[in-house]
């Protein structure tokens, strides 16, 4: 073949290239001159809608009148992404109700009609004096709807005209939700909530005038802004557990019904005054009460800024109206919550000092000396020292004689500052601590000055004390130096050793059950990296019960060369878990409540009684009641294929829950039987399983099971049993 002539080829490239340019500015063209058209594509997919195109990207203005009232909705957009939506109503700018206003224009973006008109006069379908008109701009696409009077059918449904788009002037019949979600209710565009500004930007809260007033307390911290309440006098710290909660009702104040806002309040109204920290900004003024709300709601007014007023739900209004100075004045020594510090100081004259600083989820020790500190007991303690509340000392307290003059030692907490405030400061919070007195300290809150008694036990929390703050580590044993387990719980006595290779052997009790390889490694897992839930006293006390421990867990190990027994001592049950301690130290701590629970149980194999259903020849079954079934395998087929499928799927998986006792035992049943089952398996082996009666073992309905090979008493899921039981 001859080579193509090079000016041919540029030539067809060339026009090529053309033609490209030539489709694409068509395309253009094509698609600016389609902005102000709807697609037949569009038309068609909303063939059943109201309006028959629907571009949400480039909606600017909805217009809407209903009877004198008229509400305007202009989008604003910045490079063609929304930033907000201006409401309009009476010609004055509101705020909007974005949420309000985007279920309104999904109303008619979904809107469907009921049928079309063809035939009726404007006066026939109460056109002539329309209850709303509405109108849409969506770029260059524009809608105008009217909403008229009532139509025969549906019930509730109303005639409606729509102008624009493809389809011209069209006349529909709307049902009754459509004209319900069309007929917007006074102010249902606007936002309902009453209180202009949010706890972060606001100075002070004034009720009822001077009757009680909470302002900052110039602290700092971003808990609830920490506020205090500075009338009636003393000032003190406000707790901000209630305050958190009342900040909280304060912007529940939402109108259900918005309605004129009266002249004047009434003589008997409440009042609260919220003074914003920005001074330029207006102080907003609520008052409560008045008449035009029904029942279960109260008239709220705000008179500044920008006044307004609605019905709003009784008893959020009582929540708000209910706060108190003895409610709110906080008794926890205190304020900062857990969360938000990020340093812990202990001072003392005559002691040791302790530094701790917040690292990611855990804590770093400065002092006394530096190195990671145990999250455990820093979280313990802090909880007690926030959980703490105390009385207060009437009048003014003796300082000197309360140990406060100067003071035995110092708590300093600093904390984040807090949310949303432009220029906050770190929150720093100071507790002096005073001698004991008669089983009492004196605290003192730097904050307001207030000082609290508390007992002389808790008073210990906010001395310096780093063996309180010792690490949660019990046991480190790594598992190739863990040579056995012995287990003294409630009477039974289990020990188990494990061999090089790391399998397990039942030293003790005496049988023919093989170890519970799971369970025994759980346990032994658990044990040889106890962890302590928390500390509870340095030696240990009547009520902790460990003088005569219900339990002993005996971890035995050898490392290079010696043998080493760690036993632990179980007593009193307590919040998470038992009292415990180490056989050779005297402080006691919380152990696990999983290792007790797993303590108790037999550490025998619990898969005693599956069997290998590729194995089994016949199955005899026989109920309390005389019935009797058998199934035998024959050539490889069963005698009864569904109950041969049945028995292979119970007795395959017929693992215990548990194994509850070793020995016979009590009867529990098996001597009148539920169930029988007689196995015959190919090697000639011959078993009986007894199912004794139901019981309710660990929230789970089991049948107590034996088998005629071992003394033992297996806790089996009754679901594992049904089908057998059924199949009688």
């Amino acid at each position: 073949m001859s080579a193509r002539p090079l000016p041919l080829l540029l030539s067809r490239r060339h026009r090529g290239n053309t033609s490209l340019v030539a489709l694409a500015f068509l395309l253009t063209l094509v698609v600016f001159w389609d902005r102000g058209r709807v697609t037949t594509a569009e038309a068609e997919d909303r063939k059943y809608q109201l309006l028959d195109a629907w571009r949400p990207d480039d909606i600017t203005r909805l217009d809407m009148s209903f009877g004198d009232r008229r509400v305007v909705v202009e989008a604003e957009r910045e490079e063609g992404v929304l930033v907000r939506y201006r409401l309009i109503e009476g010609g004055k700018e509101v705020e909007a109700d974005e949420q309000a206003i985007e279920q309104y224009l999904a109303s008619l973006e979904l809107g469907m009609y009921q049928r079309r008109v063809e035939g009726l006069g404007d006066a026939e379908m109460g056109l002539d004096a329309p209850r709303a008109t509405i109108s849409l701009a969506m770029g260059e696409l524009g809608y105008a709807l009217r909403i008229g009077g009532d139509a025969p059918k549906p019930d509730g449904g109303a005639y409606l005209e729509v102008k624009g788009g493809t389809r011209g002037t069209v006349h529909y019949v709307i049902g009754a939700p459509l004209l319900g979600e069309l007929l917007l209710e006074p102010g249902a565009l606007r936002t309902r909530r009453l209180t202009p500004y949010l706890s972060p930007e606001v100075r002070a809260y004034v009720l009822d005038d001077a009757g009680l007033r909470v302002e900052r307390g110039g602290w700092g911290g971003r808990t609830a802004g920490q506020f205090a309440v500075t009338s009636p006098a003393p000032k003190t710290r406000a707790d901000r557990r209630w305050l958190d909660g009342w900040l909280i009702q304060v912007g529940r104040l939402q109108v259900e019904r918005f309605v004129p806002v009266p002249a004047a309040p009434p003589s008997d109204a409440r009042h609260l005054v919220i003074t914003p920290l920005d001074e330029q900004a207006e102080p907003a003024e609520l008052v409560f009460g008045g008449e035009g709300c029904g029942p279960g709601t109260i008239l709220v007014t705000r008179r500044a800024p920008s006044p307004d007023a609605g019905c709003v739900p009784a008893e959020t209004a009582d929540a708000v109206l209910g706060l108190s100075a003895e409610r709110l004045r906080d008794q926890h020594v205190v304020g900062t919550a857990k969360d938000d510090i990020v340093e812990i100081l202990w001072r003392a004259p005559d002691g040791p000092e302790v530094e701790l600083a917040r690292i990611e989820s855990g804590w770093n020790m400065r002092k006394p000396v530096a190195g990671p500190a145990e999250s455990e007991p820093v979280a313990e303690l802090l909880d007690r020292m926030i959980e703490l509340e105390g009385s207060f000392a009437d009048g003014e307290p003796d300082l000197e004689a309360l140990g406060l003059a100067p003071p035995r030692a110092e708590v300093v907490l600093r904390g984040l500052p807090e949310r949303g405030v432009e220029e906050a400061d770190q929150r720093e919070e100071r507790i002096e601590v005073g001698a004991a007195r008669d089983g009492q300290v004196a605290l003192r809150r730097v904050d307001d000055g207030r000082i609290l008694f508390v007992s002389e036990e808790d008073g210990r929390f906010f001395l310096p004390r780093p063996s309180a703050l010792r690490s949660t580590q019990i046991l480190e044993v790594s598992l190739a130096a863990v040579r056995g387990l012995r287990l003294d719980c409630k009477g039974r006595k289990q020990h188990v050793t494990r061999l090089p290779a790391g399998s397990w052997t039942l030293e003790e009790p005496k049988t023919s059950l093989s170890v519970d390889v799971g369970s025994v490694g759980a346990i032994t897992e658990n044990l040889r990296q106890l962890k302590a839930l928390r500390w509870i006293a340095e030696r240990p006390a009547p009520a902790h019960e460990l003088d005569e421990p219900w339990c002993k867990v005996t971890l035995e190990s050898e490392e290079g060369g010696e043998k080493r027994r760690h036993t632990l001592l179980l007593g009193a049950p307590t919040q998470g878990g038992y009292f415990a301690k180490q056989s050779d130290a005297p402080a006691v701590f919380v152990a696990p409540k999983g290792l007790g629970a797993a303590a108790q149980e037999w550490l025998v194999s619990r898969s005693w009684l599956m069997t290998d259903e590729a194995t089994i020849r016949k199955v005899t079954l026989l109920g309390r009641d005389g019935a009797r079934r058998e199934v035998e395998r024959r050539g490889g087929a069963w005698s009864d294929r569904a109950l041969g499928r049945t028995v292979e799927a119970v007795l395959g998986q017929l693992l215990a829950e548990a194994v509850l006792s070793l020995g016979r035992g009590p009867e529990k049943g098996f001597d009148d039987p539920t169930l029988r089952i007689t196995i015959e398996t190919d090697d000639g082996e011959r078993r009986e399983l007894v199912v004794g009666r139901g019981e309710v073992w660990k929230n789970t309905s089991v049948f107590l099971v034996r088998d005629d090979r071992v003394d033992a008493t297996f806790a089996v899921a009754k679901s594992r049993l049904e089908l057998l039981l059924d199949a009688l």
